[in-house]
C-alpha cells in the first residue's frame, strides 16, 4: 500500500467513527459512554494521523522545488494546526460522558460543526494534497 493510499485508508477510518457519533446523538436514548467512547477514539485516530503527516508529509512536500507544491503543503500545514487546536479542546472539554450528558446541547452544536469542519479538509487534502505523493 502506498502512502496517498495509507493516508486515505486513515480517513476512511476517522469518517467511521466520526459517522458512529453522528449516528449515536441521533438517537432518542443516546448512549453518552458510547458518544464519550467513539470521541476519545477519534482523537486517538487524529493523533495518530496528524503526527505521520507532521513527520513525513509535510516537511517533504514544503521542501519540494516545485514552488506550487511546497506553498501547498505549507498551507495545508498550517490550517490544519488550528484545526487540530480546536478539536483538542472540544474532545477536553466531552471526553467522558457526563460532559456530554451535563451539555448535551453545546456538545451538539459544537460537534456538527467541528465534524463538518473535519470531514471538509480531509476532502480537501485528498483532493488538493495528496495528488503531490
Amino acid at each position: 500500500m502506498g502512502r496517498r493510499e495509507n493516508y486515505e485508508r486513515q480517513h476512511k477510518e476517522i469518517r467511521e467513527v466520526a459517522n458512529s457519533i453522528k449516528v449515536e446523538i441521533k438517537k432518542k436514548d443516546i448512549d453518552f459512554r458510547k458518544v464519550a467512547g467513539e470521541l476519545n477514539k477519534l482523537a486517538g485516530q487524529l493523533n495518530v494521523h496528524l503526527k505521520s503527516e507532521d513527520k513525513f508529509l509535510y516537511p517533504e512536500l514544503e521542501n519540494n522545488k516545485d514552488e506550487k507544491i511546497s506553498q501547498t503543503a505549507l498551507k495545508f500545514d498550517k490550517e490544519m494546526r488550528g484545526i487540530a487546536d480546536i478539536f483538542m479542546e472540544f474532545k477536553g472539554k466531552y471526553n467522558i460522558a457526563n460532559k456530554i450528558e451535563n451539555d448535551t446541547e453545546g456538545f451538539l452544536k459544537q460537534e456538527k460543526v467541528i465534524l463538518e469542519v473535519l470531514f471538509k479538509r480531509m476532502e480537501r487534502e485528498e483532493k488538493e494534497l495528496y495528488i503531490y505523493i
